[in-house]
């Protein structure tokens, strides 16, 4: 009997044991599930307060931002004309100043049409247009976009204006005469057309020239090889050989001045529609490098200075050649885009603006 009471007291200590055991481990558990839960918890909070924060942050932006724009307004960039009275001062000057506007057609899928119109008169929020040579405009036309230029006389400085706006309306008067009236613009832009934006070069920029006559074989074709071309008629070495100067350049063209003592014997008659090839070096800021072009010019414009008898020429450029890879004598011509002159002079001419700009500042 002792031994099975033992046995019973040993069995129900062990029961005991057993369920305190299991009742720890539940404990155990409960206790650590409730520090996963405080965990869970605090991180919870923690990205809800972080969410607060950014949230905070971001309101506080919105306010300050929202208060520069009522203190300083919206950005406008440098040369833009939004306000509406503004606008028709300006185009009111050109009509005063009688100039002439350069008109471009945007046509989808087509070479871009450009004419020139003599502005008139303001019409009813409309510019009013005066055309030629647009006898086979119709009324179809109303509604497309055209983009514009027109210069002002400001002092000694022409100022050049863009905008972009649409076809008002359109009627014949006369023989060959359009008028038109296009919307007046909610933007302009004092901007020039790259192709035309001249700019008068810095001596240092300007590295070499050499100008040769047509250099054409006898099938009337233009040699390729430089080496079939001879001298050159007319040199510009700096600080060494001054027959030729560049006076100005854009992407379209250049004005040249020819010394009086060379014009005579270089063997070039200076007359309208005369070409020549132009070979000239310019100096690249921004690269470090030398940039050379060659350059197939027709003369626009010439002119004889009455006291020094220097002769001005005021070239367009038609052709464009680099040299073929890995020659230093064949020519390859590069393709141009009609109406915008040669890209990558319109370019070097913009930066060169832009620099003059900064160290001169806008002028009055």
């Amino acid at each position: 009997m002792d031994q099975i009471a033992m046995n019973i007291q040993t069995s129900s200590a062990a029961v005991r044991f057993s369920s305190l055991d299991r009742t720890t481990n539940y404990f155990t558990e409960i206790g650590n599930s409730f520090g996963a839960t405080s965990f869970s918890s605090t991180a919870s909070l923690t990205v809800i307060a972080v969410l607060c924060g950014v949230i905070v942050v971001l309101l506080g932006v919105i306010v300050v931002l929202s208060y520069l724009k009522r203190k300083h307004g919206s950005y406008v960039p440098a040369g833009w004309i939004l306000r509406p009275a503004e606008i028709a001062q300006q185009l009111q000057k050109a009509i005063d100043q009688r100039g002439k506007v350069e008109l471009q057609f945007h046509t989808p899928g087509a070479r871009r049409h450009t004419t020139t119109c003599l502005p008139v008169a303001l019409e009813h929020d409309t510019l009013l247009l005066e055309c030629s040579g647009l006898e086979k405009l119709s009324p179809g036309w109303i509604g497309r976009s055209v983009e514009c230029f027109f210069c002002l006389k400001s002092g000694t400085h022409p100022v050049y204006y863009t905008f972009v706006t649409t076809i008002a309306g359109i009627r014949m008067e006369g023989e060959g005469i359009c008028m038109m009236n296009v919307r007046l613009p909610e933007v302009l832009e004092q901007r020039q057309k790259r192709a035309f934006l001249r700019v008068e070069p810095p001596e240092q920029y300007v590295l070499g020239m050499a100008l040769w006559a047509e250099p054409l074989d006898t099938t009337g074709s233009m040699k390729m090889n430089i080496k079939d071309w001879g001298k050159p008629v007319l040199v510009f070495i700096p600080n060494k050989t001054s027959d030729i100067e560049l006076v100005n350049i854009s992407a379209g063209g250049a004005r040249l001045k020819v010394r009086r003592e060379r014009a005579k014997k270089c063997g070039l008659t200076f007359t309208i529609a005369e070409r020549f090839m132009l070979l000239l070096d310019l100096w690249e800021p921004e690269l470090g490098k030398r940039d050379r072009y060659w350059l197939l010019c027709r003369t626009q414009t010439p002119f004889i200075d009455f006291e020094t008898r220097d002769v001005d020429l005021g070239v367009q450029f038609i052709g464009y050649a680099r040299n073929r890879e890995n020659s230093t004598h064949e020519l390859v011509w590069q393709p141009m885009k009609a109406g915008e002159g040669i890209e990558v002079i319109g370019n070097w001419a913009m930066k060169r603006h832009l620099e003059l700009y900064r160290e001169r500042g806008p002028e009055e």
